[in-house]
């Protein structure tokens, strides 16, 4: 078989659904804020214990 038939030849296609128009797009945006979520109540989870003074306890870890 010539190089150009090889190419030609149809790609087997996967068993399965067939993929959902725009699914990674929404999976993606929705990743994206929930991350942005977390990170806004971390930052203001430290800028709370920062202001209530000396940090006995944050993240987990103790006073050295």
């Amino acid at each position: 078989m010539s190089a150009l038939a090889v190419a030609l030849q149809s790609v087997p296609r996967r068993g399965g659904r067939p993929a959902i128009a725009g699914l990674r797009e929404s999976i993606l945006r929705t990743a994206e804020s929930v991350f942005a979520l977390h990170s806004r109540l971390v930052q203001e989870t430290l800028a709370e214990a920062i202001a209530a003074g000396p940090m006995r306890r944050v993240l987990g870890r103790r006073p050295t």
